[in-house]
């Protein structure tokens, strides 16, 4: 029998969010440190219903074509490969991120891991591919490509509007705990007897502001070494090169000298970075790798606005909040 977990953390997110993809290499050291110890669960927040009614004058924002740079910009401040693309030729007024969110919540009805599985490859079209996440014919394949995720009930989901009531419940609980960004984490331990109040953390944040965190909330959590890295593969899946340096905690330099020789690890270029997955390379890649070792933000962190979209410095103290138990 599993243990129940000593914390689970909400992770307020939108698959579109640039400060959520470029959080994911805390977070999964953080899956890693702290295993069975940790649940983690993403909450879908919605980042931009219509792109039609979606403004920033004071950052000239009007499209999704003057996002792309913001965009670009977390990917050279983090080392996550993030590909534009899109954002830049997306011709389409009234796009919005609420479809791929309503998709990401059909797949989570299935089952956490199954939801968390599909999320992570909606994030990477997304974000590493310069892709419509939002498009149907896009959700769909990732759907269909999705080991276990049983494609009829996820279709059935979206019609009879079932993933939307999931998504709006998210919403729902989101304004509850007053999430203005995204990321957002709350952090709890999960033994109500102990009466430890849950903390609310805002914005993206390096490994040890987390770790701190973590240590409030839950003092007796038992941390674990890494393991190798085939195995870290073997159970996450593909992981791009700033994941893998901070799961293995290595510079980045050192990182690919190791990757780049070692055999039954396959390199899978992307616009602007790589990712890695066990398997053997079928042709030679070509392309210059994105070299940087910046593994922090600001000491606030930084996430996207709910109202512009614009990504920035949030709070630098994590805050307490009081949730709701049921």
């Amino acid at each position: 029998m599993t243990a129940k977990p000593k914390v689970e953390i909400l992770t307020f997110t939108d698959p579109f969010c640039s400060w959520c993809w470029a959080m994911e290499p805390v977070i999964y050291r953080a899956k890693e440190t702290y295993r069975d110890q940790l649940r983690i669960r993403p909450v879908m927040g919605g980042l931009v219903p219509d792109m039609a009614h979606f403004t920033d004058p004071l950052n000239g924002i009007s499209s999704t074509a003057d996002v792309a740079p913001h965009w670009e910009e977390v990917g050279l401040r983090t080392g996550q490969p993030i590909d534009g693309t899109f954002m830049r030729e997306n011709q389409d007024p009234h796009w919005g991120t609420w479809p791929a969110c309503i998709a990401a919540s059909a797949a989570a009805l299935q089952g956490d891991d199954l939801g968390e599985a599909f999320l992570r490859r909606l994030r990477r079209a997304a974000q590493a591919e310069g892709r419509n996440a939002s498009n149907p014919e896009v959700y769909l394949a990732i759907a269909e490509a999705t080991p276990g995720l049983d494609l009829d009930r996820f279709k059935a989901a979206i019609a009879d509007g079932t993933a939307e009531r999931a998504f709006q419940e998210d919403r729902q609980l989101g304004a509850q705990v007053r999430v203005r960004s995204f990321p957002t984490f709350l952090v709890m331990n999960t033994n109500a007897d102990l009466q430890i109040r849950p903390i609310l953390m805002g914005g993206a944040r390096d490994f040890k502001t987390l770790q701190d965190v973590l240590s409030q909330v839950a003092p007796d959590l038992k941390p674990h070494a890494p393991r190798p890295l085939t195995e870290l593969l073997a159970e996450y899946g593909a992981l791009t090169t700033r994941e893998l340096s901070e799961l293995l905690d290595k510079p980045i330099s050192e990182l690919l000298a190791e990757l780049e020789g070692q055999d039954g690890i396959r390199k899978v270029p992307v616009r602007t970075g790589e990712f890695w997955e066990l398997g053997q390379a079928d042709v030679p890649t070509l392309g210059k790798s994105l070299l940087t070792d910046l593994v922090s933000w600001e000491d606030g962190g930084m996430a996207c606005d709910m109202e512009t979209g614009v990504c920035g410095p949030v709070s630098a103290e994590p805050a307490k909040t009081e949730v709701a138990r049921s």
